[in-house]
Protein backbone atom coordinates (compact mmCIF):
# COMPACT_ATOMS: atom_id res chain seq x y z
CA UNK A 1 0.00 0.00 0.00
CA UNK A 2 2.95 2.24 0.50
CA UNK A 3 3.59 2.10 -3.19
CA UNK A 4 0.22 3.59 -4.04
CA UNK A 5 0.34 7.27 -4.93
CA UNK A 6 -1.27 9.69 -2.47
CA UNK A 7 -4.48 11.34 -3.50
CA UNK A 8 -4.41 15.08 -3.43
CA UNK A 9 -7.05 16.75 -1.27
CA UNK A 10 -8.42 19.86 -2.80
CA UNK A 11 -9.59 22.57 -0.49
CA UNK A 12 -12.93 23.96 -1.53
CA UNK A 13 -13.31 27.73 -1.74
CA UNK A 14 -16.27 27.50 0.66
CA UNK A 15 -13.97 26.15 3.36
CA UNK A 16 -11.54 29.00 2.78
CA UNK A 17 -14.51 31.31 3.15
CA UNK A 18 -15.02 29.97 6.70
CA UNK A 19 -11.40 30.84 7.41
CA UNK A 20 -11.89 34.40 6.20
CA UNK A 21 -15.08 34.78 8.21
CA UNK A 22 -13.40 33.49 11.36
CA UNK A 23 -10.40 35.73 10.82
CA UNK A 24 -12.69 38.75 10.45
CA UNK A 25 -14.70 37.79 13.52
CA UNK A 26 -11.67 37.09 15.67
CA UNK A 27 -9.79 40.19 14.60
CA UNK A 28 -10.98 42.38 17.53
CA UNK A 29 -10.36 39.59 20.10
CA UNK A 30 -6.80 39.82 21.30
CA UNK A 31 -4.71 36.63 21.00
CA UNK A 32 -7.38 34.62 19.09
CA UNK A 33 -5.90 34.13 15.60
CA UNK A 34 -6.50 30.67 14.07
CA UNK A 35 -4.53 29.37 11.05
CA UNK A 36 -6.48 28.96 7.83
CA UNK A 37 -5.59 25.23 7.66
CA UNK A 38 -7.42 24.63 10.96
CA UNK A 39 -10.39 26.63 9.81
CA UNK A 40 -10.87 24.23 6.90
CA UNK A 41 -11.74 21.39 9.31
CA UNK A 42 -15.42 21.25 10.34
CA UNK A 43 -14.65 20.09 13.89
CA UNK A 44 -12.07 22.81 14.32
CA UNK A 45 -14.52 25.36 12.99
CA UNK A 46 -17.11 24.38 15.63
CA UNK A 47 -14.51 24.58 18.39
CA UNK A 48 -13.29 27.95 17.11
CA UNK A 49 -16.85 29.29 16.99
CA UNK A 50 -17.40 28.36 20.64
CA UNK A 51 -14.07 29.94 21.57
CA UNK A 52 -15.04 33.12 19.71
CA UNK A 53 -18.42 33.30 21.50
CA UNK A 54 -16.79 32.84 24.91
CA UNK A 55 -14.15 35.46 24.14
CA UNK A 56 -16.79 37.88 22.85
CA UNK A 57 -18.92 37.41 25.99
CA UNK A 58 -15.90 38.04 28.18
CA UNK A 59 -14.99 41.14 26.22
CA UNK A 60 -18.55 42.50 26.43
CA UNK A 61 -18.93 41.81 30.19
CA UNK A 62 -15.94 43.95 31.16
CA UNK A 63 -15.93 47.50 29.73
CA UNK A 64 -12.74 49.20 28.81
CA UNK A 65 -10.89 50.24 32.06
CA UNK A 66 -10.20 53.84 30.98
CA UNK A 67 -13.96 54.43 30.56
CA UNK A 68 -14.59 53.19 34.11
CA UNK A 69 -11.85 55.46 35.42
CA UNK A 70 -13.35 58.47 33.63
CA UNK A 71 -16.85 57.80 34.99
CA UNK A 72 -15.48 57.33 38.50
CA UNK A 73 -13.60 60.63 38.33
CA UNK A 74 -16.71 62.43 37.09
CA UNK A 75 -18.82 60.96 39.88
CA UNK A 76 -16.27 62.02 42.46
CA UNK A 77 -16.26 65.57 41.13
CA UNK A 78 -20.08 65.68 41.17
CA UNK A 79 -20.23 64.48 44.79
CA UNK A 80 -17.52 66.96 45.78
CA UNK A 81 -19.42 69.87 44.25
CA UNK A 82 -22.68 68.72 45.86
CA UNK A 83 -21.00 68.34 49.25
CA UNK A 84 -19.47 71.82 49.14
CA UNK A 85 -22.79 73.33 48.05
CA UNK A 86 -24.63 71.75 50.99
CA UNK A 87 -21.87 72.75 53.41
CA UNK A 88 -21.92 76.40 52.30
CA UNK A 89 -25.73 76.44 52.49
CA UNK A 90 -25.69 75.17 56.07
CA UNK A 91 -23.03 77.72 57.07
CA UNK A 92 -25.02 80.57 55.49
CA UNK A 93 -28.20 79.44 57.27
CA UNK A 94 -26.41 79.30 60.62
CA UNK A 95 -24.91 82.75 60.14
CA UNK A 96 -28.28 84.19 59.18
CA UNK A 97 -30.00 82.55 62.16
CA UNK A 98 -27.31 83.84 64.51
CA UNK A 99 -27.53 87.33 63.10
CA UNK A 100 -31.34 87.45 63.34
CA UNK A 101 -31.63 85.98 66.83
CA UNK A 102 -32.81 88.60 69.35
CA UNK A 103 -30.83 89.12 72.56
CA UNK A 104 -31.72 87.27 75.76
CA UNK A 105 -33.06 88.57 79.03
CA UNK A 106 -30.23 88.60 81.57
CA UNK A 107 -32.76 88.02 84.36
CA UNK A 108 -36.51 87.62 84.83
CA UNK A 109 -38.18 90.81 83.65
CA UNK A 110 -41.66 91.89 84.83
CA UNK A 111 -44.35 93.12 82.48
CA UNK A 112 -44.13 96.80 81.49
CA UNK A 113 -40.49 97.06 82.49
CA UNK A 114 -38.40 99.52 80.52
CA UNK A 115 -35.24 97.85 79.24
CA UNK A 116 -31.67 98.92 79.92
CA UNK A 117 -28.44 97.45 78.59
CA UNK A 118 -27.97 95.61 81.90
CA UNK A 119 -31.21 93.68 81.26
CA UNK A 120 -29.87 92.15 78.03
CA UNK A 121 -27.43 89.44 77.03
CA UNK A 122 -26.03 89.82 73.54
CA UNK A 123 -26.08 92.77 71.19
CA UNK A 124 -28.68 95.16 72.67
CA UNK A 125 -29.24 96.98 69.38
CA UNK A 126 -32.09 99.47 69.74
CA UNK A 127 -33.86 97.60 72.55
CA UNK A 128 -32.82 99.84 75.49
CA UNK A 129 -35.67 102.29 76.09
CA UNK A 130 -38.37 99.87 74.94
CA UNK A 131 -40.52 98.03 77.49
CA UNK A 132 -41.87 94.52 77.96
CA UNK A 133 -45.53 93.73 77.31
CA UNK A 134 -45.51 90.63 79.50
CA UNK A 135 -43.23 88.85 81.94
CA UNK A 136 -40.05 87.52 80.29
CA UNK A 137 -38.26 84.59 81.99
CA UNK A 138 -34.53 84.69 82.57
CA UNK A 139 -32.63 83.91 79.34
CA UNK A 140 -35.87 84.24 77.37
CA UNK A 141 -35.59 85.72 73.90
CA UNK A 142 -36.75 89.31 73.59
CA UNK A 143 -38.71 89.10 70.35
CA UNK A 144 -39.98 92.43 69.02
CA UNK A 145 -43.58 91.19 69.33
CA UNK A 146 -43.09 90.99 73.11
CA UNK A 147 -41.96 94.59 73.42
CA UNK A 148 -43.59 98.00 73.28
CA UNK A 149 -42.05 100.93 71.43
CA UNK A 150 -39.32 103.20 72.68
CA UNK A 151 -41.09 105.98 74.59
CA UNK A 152 -40.81 109.31 72.83
CA UNK A 153 -40.62 112.69 74.66
CA UNK A 154 -43.66 114.91 74.86
CA UNK A 155 -42.11 117.47 72.52
CA UNK A 156 -39.32 117.26 69.89
CA UNK A 157 -35.95 117.66 71.55
CA UNK A 158 -37.32 116.87 74.99
CA UNK A 159 -36.00 114.35 77.45
CA UNK A 160 -36.79 110.70 76.88
CA UNK A 161 -39.72 109.35 78.85
CA UNK A 162 -38.92 106.86 81.55
CA UNK A 163 -41.23 104.42 83.32
CA UNK A 164 -39.16 104.61 86.46
CA UNK A 165 -41.33 105.84 89.31
CA UNK A 166 -44.57 105.09 87.42
CA UNK A 167 -47.06 102.30 87.93
CA UNK A 168 -49.00 100.36 85.29
CA UNK A 169 -52.72 99.84 85.70
CA UNK A 170 -55.65 98.66 83.58
CA UNK A 171 -58.35 101.26 82.95
CA UNK A 172 -61.82 100.87 81.42
CA UNK A 173 -62.70 103.49 78.81
CA UNK A 174 -65.78 104.00 76.60
CA UNK A 175 -66.22 101.38 73.87
CA UNK A 176 -64.43 102.43 70.72
CA UNK A 177 -62.24 104.97 72.49
CA UNK A 178 -59.17 102.82 71.92
CA UNK A 179 -59.44 103.02 68.12
CA UNK A 180 -57.37 106.19 68.09
CA UNK A 181 -54.86 104.96 70.68
CA UNK A 182 -51.66 103.03 70.24
CA UNK A 183 -48.73 101.98 72.39
CA UNK A 184 -46.53 104.86 73.48
CA UNK A 185 -49.17 107.57 73.14
CA UNK A 186 -49.49 110.40 75.66
CA UNK A 187 -53.07 110.91 76.85
CA UNK A 188 -55.19 112.52 79.57
CA UNK A 189 -57.93 111.00 81.71
CA UNK A 190 -60.90 113.34 82.19
CA UNK A 191 -63.77 113.20 84.70
CA UNK A 192 -66.18 115.73 86.16
CA UNK A 193 -65.20 117.20 89.52
CA UNK A 194 -61.80 115.44 89.34
CA UNK A 195 -58.43 116.80 88.19
CA UNK A 196 -57.21 115.53 84.85
CA UNK A 197 -54.49 112.84 84.96
CA UNK A 198 -51.66 112.63 82.43
CA UNK A 199 -50.87 109.04 81.43
CA UNK A 200 -48.83 106.94 78.99
CA UNK A 201 -50.58 104.28 76.93
CA UNK A 202 -48.56 101.09 77.37
CA UNK A 203 -50.93 98.63 75.65
CA UNK A 204 -54.39 98.38 74.10
CA UNK A 205 -56.09 95.22 75.37
CA UNK A 206 -59.52 95.55 73.74
CA UNK A 207 -62.01 98.09 72.45
CA UNK A 208 -62.64 99.42 75.97
CA UNK A 209 -59.60 98.46 78.08
CA UNK A 210 -56.09 99.92 78.09
CA UNK A 211 -52.95 99.61 80.18
CA UNK A 212 -51.76 103.01 81.36
CA UNK A 213 -48.64 104.22 83.18
CA UNK A 214 -49.10 107.00 85.74
CA UNK A 215 -47.56 108.40 88.89
CA UNK A 216 -48.51 106.67 92.16
CA UNK A 217 -49.93 109.94 93.50
CA UNK A 218 -52.56 109.89 90.73
CA UNK A 219 -53.99 106.51 91.73
CA UNK A 220 -56.26 108.03 94.35
CA UNK A 221 -57.73 110.45 91.80
CA UNK A 222 -58.22 107.55 89.37
CA UNK A 223 -60.20 105.66 92.00
CA UNK A 224 -62.63 108.60 92.28
CA UNK A 225 -63.34 108.70 88.54
CA UNK A 226 -66.50 106.85 87.49
CA UNK A 227 -66.03 104.10 84.90
CA UNK A 228 -65.81 104.17 82.00
CA UNK A 229 -63.26 106.98 82.16
CA UNK A 230 -62.98 109.43 79.32
CA UNK A 231 -59.54 109.48 77.66
CA UNK A 232 -58.17 112.07 75.24
CA UNK A 233 -55.04 111.53 73.17
CA UNK A 234 -52.47 114.33 73.01
CA UNK A 235 -51.98 115.68 69.53
CA UNK A 236 -48.25 116.37 69.93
Amino acid sequence: MSGQPRRAVRVQPADLGWARDLTTLLGPVRGSRIPAQVACMPEAVAVARRAVRRAARRAGAFPDPPVIADLTLGSRLSFAVLGWTLFLGVVAALLTATRDDPPLAARELPAYHQLTAADLRGDPGDLPGRYTLRKIPAYGRLHPALLGPSLSPRAPGGAAITLKGRVATVVSVPAGATQSLQRGDHATLIAKKEPAIDVLVLDVLSADRVVLAMLPADLSGLANMPAPIQIAKHLN
